[in-house]
C-alpha cells in the first residue's frame, strides 16, 4: 500500500513520513510495500491524527539498556539463559501485530501471526518496534512470566527540519517545540551529519578528527539534547547526509569520486562525494549512526544513500547497475545489523524517480531492495519531479 502525505518540510532534502496499518483483523507489517510513503513538500499535515502527548516509551531507558547490553554481549565468558516471549497489539484495535520486530542483545525476531514473539540473547531486556507505531523497552521484570502482553502506539510522524546549525540555536530549537506543542506536529528530523559532512556532536570516532568533520559543533551534549526534546514528547529523526560528504572526500582523496583525470570529483555545489564501494566510507557512515542511536534517536534516517547521478566519474570498482544496487543494499543491511541493539527504526530517503524506474536510476537504488531492508522509505517528490509528467502516463 502507498500512501501520500502532506508535511511541512524546511529543507528539500528531507522527505517525512507517513506511518501506515490497516486492516480488520492481524494487523500486517510485514510487505515492504506499506512502509513506502510519498511526500509533498511545503503543506503542513492537519487531517490524518492528533499526536498523543503521553511520554514516547523507551526512548531513554533503550539507549542506556542497549549499551548495558553491548556491554555484556561482547565480555566473554558471558551469557544469560533467559528469554522473552510476548503478544504485541495494536493499543488502539487491540489487533495483534504480525511482523512486529523483538530484539534482545544481537538477536532479533519478528511476531508470528497471532502478534506473539519469543527472544532469547546476551540482554534480560527486549525492546519491541513496528513500522507505524512508537517502540518501546521491556525490562527485566517485563519478561520474567510466561507471557507479556505489549500494546504499541500507533504514530505518524509529522515533521519539522533542523539543520546542523539551528539544532545548537536555542530560539529557533525552542521555536520548533514550541509549534509542536500547539499543532499537530509531532517530529523533528534533525542533522546528525549535516550536507557538507559536518557531524553536529563530539564524536569518538577517529576518522571525524581527521577529516575536519569536528570543526564546528553545534551540539555539545547529544544525549542531553535527545533527552530534552523527548521531554517534549518529540518523537526525533536522525539525518545522516551519507555518500556526499566533502569533509570527506576532500581530507581523504582515496575516499573520493574522482575525474577521469584523477582529481576530486565536484559536484555543482563545489561539493565532494565519497565512493561508496569503499568500506571505510559505509563504516564510518554507520558508526555515526550507531552513535546516535546510543544518544537515544528515535529513528536513523539515511539520506544521499546513493550513488552521485553523474555520468563519467570514476569509482574505485568497476560502475555498473548490479555493483550499485548491490552496494547500497549491502550498506544498509550492514547499518541495520549494527543497528539491532538499540531497537531504532531505520529509514532511507530516495529519488522520487525509483518509485517508478525499472532500473536503478543510475545511482544505486532500486525500490524491492531498497524496501526489504529499511523499516521506512520516503520517496523525494517536488513538482519539478513531475514536470514532463509520469512516466506511462
Amino acid at each position: 500500500m502507498i500512501k501520500h502525505s502532506h508535511t511541512m518540510h524546511l529543507k528539500q532534502d528531507t522527505p517525512q513520513h507517513l506511518h501506515s496499518t490497516e486492516g480488520t483483523q492481524a494487523i500486517p507489517t510485514t510487505s515492504w510495500v506499506s512502509h513506502v510513503i510519498l511526500s509533498l513538500t511545503g503543506i503542513a499535515d492537519v487531517s490524518l491524527r492528533t499526536f498523543s502527548k503521553a511520554r514516547l516509551p523507551g526512548a531513554k531507558f533503550g539507549a542506556a539498556l542497549a549499551a548495558l547490553c553491548l556491554a555484556f554481549g561482547l565480555a566473554p565468558g558471558l551469557s544469560f539463559a533467559g528469554g522473552c516471549r510476548g503478544r504485541v497489539l495494536d493499543a488502539k484495535s487491540g489487533l495483534p501485530i504480525v511482523g512486529a520486530l523483538a530484539t534482545m542483545g544481537n538477536t532479533v525476531v519478528k511476531t508470528d501471526s497471532d502478534g506473539v514473539f519469543q527472544v532469547s540473547g546476551a540482554c534480560d531486556s527486549a525492546g519491541i518496534r513496528a513500522a507505524g507505531y512508537l517502540r518501546t523497552e521491556l525490562p527485566p521484570s517485563s519478561c520474567a512470566g510466561d507471557q507479556t502482553v505489549v500494546k504499541l502506539t500507533p504514530f505518524r510522524p509529522k515533521a519539522l527540519y533542523l539543520s546542523f546549525y539551528a539544532i545548537g540555536n536555542s530560539s529557533i530549537r525552542g521555536s520548533a517545540v514550541h509549534l509542536i506543542e500547539k499543532t499537530d506536529l509531532n517530529a523533528l528530523v534533525v542533522d546528525v551529519k549535516g550536507d557538507r559532512g559536518m557531524i553536529a556532536y563530539p564524536s569518538a570516532i577517529p576518522l571525524a578528527k581527521e577529516d575536519g568533520a569536528q570543526s564546528i559543533i553545534t551540539v555539545r551534549n547529544l544525549k542531553a539534547r535527545v533527552d530534552e526534546l523527548h521531554q517534549a514528547h518529540v518523537y526525533l529523526i536522525a539525518r545522516i547526509v551519507t555518500f556526499k560528504d566533502d569533509m570527506l572526500g576532500s581530507a581523504k582523496p582515496d575516499l573520493a569520486v574522482k575525474t577521469k583525470g584523477g582529481k576530486v570529483w565536484r559536484d555543482n555545489e563545489n561539493m565532494a562525494w565519497t565512493d561508496p564501494f569503499k568500506k571505510d566510507v559505509r563504516d564510518y557512515n554507520i558508526a555515526i549512526a550507531v552513535e546516535a542511536a546510543q544518544a537515544g534517536f528515535d529513528e536513523i534516517q539515511f539520506d544521499y544513500v546513493r550513488f552521485p547521478d553523474k555520468k563519467g566519474v570514476i569509482f574505485s570498482q568497476p560502475n555498473n547497475a548490479d555493483a550499485r544496487v548491490d552496494t547500497i543494499a549491502a550498506f544498509l543491511t550492514e547499518a541495520r545489523k549494527k543497528l539491532t541493539p538499540y531497537n531504532v527504526f531505520l529509514s532511507a530517503d530516495i529519488f522520487g524517480y525509483v518509485c517508478w524506474n525499472q532500473n536503478d536510476t543510475g545511482i544505486g537504488q532500486k525500490l524491492e531492495r531498497i524496501g526489504q531492508i529499511v523499516d521506512y522509505v520516503s520517496p523525494m517528490l517536488y513538482p519539478s519531479t513531475f514536470q514532463f509528467g509520469i512516466p506511462g502516463d
